[in-house]
C-alpha cells in the first residue's frame, strides 16, 4: 500500500478494520552528482568515446563565391555547422577534465567504465577519495554496495564486467550478487545472506 494512504479513512470504510503500524527509521544520506563522480574517480570522457555525445545530423556545407581584395573570385566550401569549443563556467568549481567530460558526456548511455572506477575507488583505493564523504557517523569501510541498474540486461552486463575485472573478481574479498526477477528464489536469497569477515557484498539490482 502507499505510504501516503489515509489509514483511518480505509479503516472506517471497512467497519473499523484493524490497522497494523510498523515503525521504521531513516538513514543518513549524502547526495552526489555526475560531476562529483568524475572529480572523485578522475574518470574522463574523451572525444569519440562510446559514452560521448554524438551529433547525428550531417554537417551542413555550402559553396560560396569569395572575392579577394584584388577583385578575383573563387569558390570556397564552407561548413555552416559551428562547434562550440568553449567550456561552460557552470561547473567552475570542478577540475578542467571534469568540465570537459561534462561537455561531452551522453547521459543516456550507461557508463560501465565509470561504475567500475567508482567501485574500485570505494572498495580498493579508498585513500584516493577526497570528494565523496559519508554522512556524519557512517562508516563506509565495511558493509555492502547496492548498485541500481535499468534492467536485467544491464545487470548481466555489469556482472560480466566485474567478473572480468582483475581486482573486483577476487571472490575472497568481493561477493557479486545479481538480483532480478528471472533468478530462482534461492539465488535471490543470496542478497540477504551475510558474508564472511573481510568480504564485501556488491548487489546489482
Amino acid at each position: 500500500m502507499s505510504a501516503t494512504l489515509d489509514s483511518n479513512l480505509f479503516s472506517n470504510f471497512f467497519n473499523q478494520a484493524p490497522v497494523i503500524k510498523v515503525p521504521g527509521r531513516t538513514f543518513p544520506v549524502a547526495n552526489y552528482f555526475l560531476e562529483d563522480l568524475f572529480d572523485a574517480t578522475g574518470h574522463i570522457i574523451e572525444e569519440g568515446s562510446r559514452y560521448a555525445f554524438r551529433e547525428y545530423h550531417q554537417s551542413e556545407k555550402t559553396t560560396l563565391w569569395v572575392t579577394s581584395q584584388g577583385g578575383e573570385k573563387h569558390r570556397e566550401v564552407v561548413d555552416l555547422a559551428q562547434r562550440d569549443t568553449e567550456v561552460s563556467d557552470l561547473y567552475s568549481g570542478y577540475s578542467m577534465s571534469t568540465r570537459l567530460s561534462l561537455e561531452r558526456v551522453d547521459e543516456s548511455i550507461l557508463n560501465y567504465d565509470l561504475i567500475e572506477d567508482l567501485l574500485q575507488m570505494l572498495l580498493i583505493y579508498p585513500e584516493r577519495n577526497s570528494t565523496l564523504i559519508a554522512p556524519d557517523g557512517v562508516d563506509i569501510s565495511n558493509g555492502s554496495i547496492l548498485v541500481f541498474l535499468p534492467g536485467i540486461g544491464e545487470i548481466r552486463a555489469l556482472t560480466d564486467r566485474i567478473s572480468a575485472n582483475r581486482t573486483l573478481s577476487n571472490k575472497s574479498k568481493f561477493n557479486v550478487v545479481p538480483l532480478h526477477s528471472k533468478l530462482s528464489s534461492a539465488d535471490q536469497r543470496r542478497a540477504f545472506l551475510p558474508v564472511k569477515t573481510g568480504c564485501r557484498k556488491i548487489i546489482l539490482r
